[in-house]
């Protein structure tokens, strides 16, 4: 087997078969990935571009390392697979690694969400994929996985699509149709075939786990070597050394040598000192709002019946063609730029290219918030607060291109109340709905005017967004946490992480909270130091409006 290497800024050369970089990589379809940011931390670490091309080799390589381990821990059940097969499975896996994001959407995880345009009950998406498998087993498992609420995530159903459509060469019949896809998805064979099924769903849980995997290791490594986030390191070369597979009660299941333990907390610690302190900053979450206002113009402005901007065509060489609207194929980041400054713009998409323009948080993180709100208020009242901000949030959405709190609002809302008189008047709706709707209209209004007040105040514009957060949570979950298992050979035996460390679990608590923003104050003079209103001049405020119509309640 003749190979080519790839120089990796973090491991070094990586190793690929001659056939699969000719076959896969060098496609047009692969290539696509060069031009898909990996995050979306650019606006807090201006350095912090990568993308998911090299991403997925990364990826490979450490998918390499880790079946080796874990089917060189096999050795005394190699008879349950045929020298053959091995090699075959082997090979899909090395397949899914590198393939697992090649549906990702424009700036990733900000874009895949527009895959569901074309709605259907379940998703057009999910039934595509299905049908491309072709094989029960799998189709009655993803229904499973989507009945509890686990259903994969879109981009990597769009992975798959894009694999069994463009590589039909590499993956060829029914079985490996099914082990790839559910190595990409995660979907692990619910009814195990003991000896079969069970070592399948340990190399599953390689790529696509709720715990440790390689793509996620290598995100966590590679985030921090482009952002300079200093948190711990993660020496992977002995965690995937550590990779192994064991029997429990009579099934194969996947664990880790003891000596990987501490390498195991560091990741976790890592990943979730990310999650805390990067993805949820509110710089970050105001350009993925920018972002995501763009893109639902865009998609609006592509739409046409049985063709999509954001949709499997749009990704490939041969694309989609819009008339006069134009072309559109390999859909990257690129494309909705171009979009966003010369078709689609407006006052918000403007805020992305000029951030001295964009609103500021009133608070800055979620320590700040609680600080406010959580222990002055008290559960009930903040939980109105909540409730009432991703209200008026979502009827934003709804109603309006440009989705701010403004004097517009205040219009709308006003005009919406003689509408909905003239239809209870006119016995359009019922009593029992005119009341209802009239009681959220004048909900949201009670906000719009609170925050009016507010802005009259202090001397600042009547203008503000609202973008939802969810609180802290660690990204692995208890109950998966306490499912790793450590192989400690010297005393023969196996344990539960959560019986032999103190490792990070989840945290018990309020599921989500809001970031307010505002525009700046503006300067009257020279001489003020201050040019905008404080965020504790509008939090203050906002405080007292509270605890007003707590009292009030």
């Amino acid at each position: 087997m003749s190979v080519k290497v790839i120089k990796d800024p973090v491991y070094g050369y990586v190793e690929i078969d001659s056939e699969v970089v000719r076959g896969i990589i060098d496609t047009a379809c692969f290539q696509r990935l060069r031009n898909i940011r990996q995050t979306s931390y650019a606006p807090l670490y201006p350095a912090s571009f990568h993308n998911r091309f090299i991403h997925s080799i990364g990826v490979y390589h450490l998918g390499n390392k880790a079946f080796k381990a874990a089917i060189g821990s096999l050795e005394e059940e190699s008879g349950l697979f045929s020298a053959e097969e091995l090699i075959n499975i082997e090979r899909l896996f090395g397949l899914a690694c590198l393939l697992h994001d090649v549906g990702h959407a424009p700036f990733s995880h900000t874009g895949e969400l527009f895959f569901l345009a074309d709605g259907g009950s379940p998703p057009l998406i999910y039934t595509k994929l299905t049908a491309l498998v072709g094989d029960k087993m799998f189709a009655a498992d993803v229904d499973s996985y989507s009945r509890a609420g686990k259903s994969a995530a879109l981009h990597e159903i769009m992975s798959c699509i894009i694999a069994l459509e463009r590589f039909k060469d590499h993956i060829r019949d029914a079985f490996e149709r099914d082990f790839f896809s559910r190595c990409v998805t995660g979907h692990r064979y619910i009814n195990e075939e003991k000896g079969k099924h069970d070592i399948l769903n340990c190399f599953i849980e390689l790529l696509n786990s709720p715990i440790i995997d390689v793509d996620r290791l290598d995100y966590i490594i590679r985030d921090a070597q482009t952002i300079g986030f200093q948190s711990v390191l993660i020496d992977y070369e002995r965690l995937l050394e550590g990779v192994c597979i064991i029997k429990v009660d009579g099934f194969h299941r996947l664990g880790f040598h003891k000596k990987a333990l501490s390498i195991i907390e560091n990741a976790i610690y890592a990943h979730d000192t990310q999650k805390k302190w990067i993805q949820n900053h509110p710089t970050i979450l105001y350009e993925h709002f920018l972002l995501q206002h763009a893109m639902r113009g865009i998609d609006k402005y592509f739409a046409n019946p049985g063709k999509r901007f954001f949709s499997y065509e749009a990704l490939t060489r041969e694309g989609i063609d819009f008339g006069s609207k134009g072309r559109v194929a390999l859909l990257a980041d690129e494309d909705v730029l171009h979009m966003m400054k010369s078709v689609c713009s407006d006052m918000l998409i403007d805020e992305y290219f000029a951030r001295n323009r964009r609103r500021i948080p009133v608070w800055k993180s979620e320590a700040e918030y609680r600080a406010l709100f959580e222990s002055k208020l008290g559960p009930s009242t903040l939980d109105q607060l909540e409730r009432s901000f991703k209200e008026i949030e979502k009827y934003l959405a709804e109603h309006f291109a440009i989705p701010v709190i403004d004097d517009a609002l205040l219009a709308y809302l006003q005009a919406e109340e003689g509408r909905l008189i003239e239809k209870r008047d006119g016995k359009e709706i019922t009593e029992k709905d005119y009341v209802n709707l009239m009681q959220g209209n004048m909900k949201i209004k009670r906000w719009a005017l609170c925050l009016e007040r507010i802005a009259t105040n202090l001397g600042i514009p009547f203008d503000f967004v609202i973008i939802s957060a969810n609180k802290f949570k660690s990204g692995f979950l208890k109950q998966d946490l306490e499912k790793i298992r450590i192989v400690f050979p010297s005393l023969d035996m196996k344990a539960y992480i959560k019986d032999v460390s103190t490792i990070l679990t989840s945290q018990e608590g309020r599921e989500s909270f809001f970031y307010l923003f505002c525009r700046k104050r503006e300067q009257t003079s020279p001489e003020e130091k201050r040019a905008l209103a404080t965020a504790k001049d509008v939090a203050t405020a906002l405080t007292q409006e509270l605890f007003s119509m707590a009292s009030e309640d």
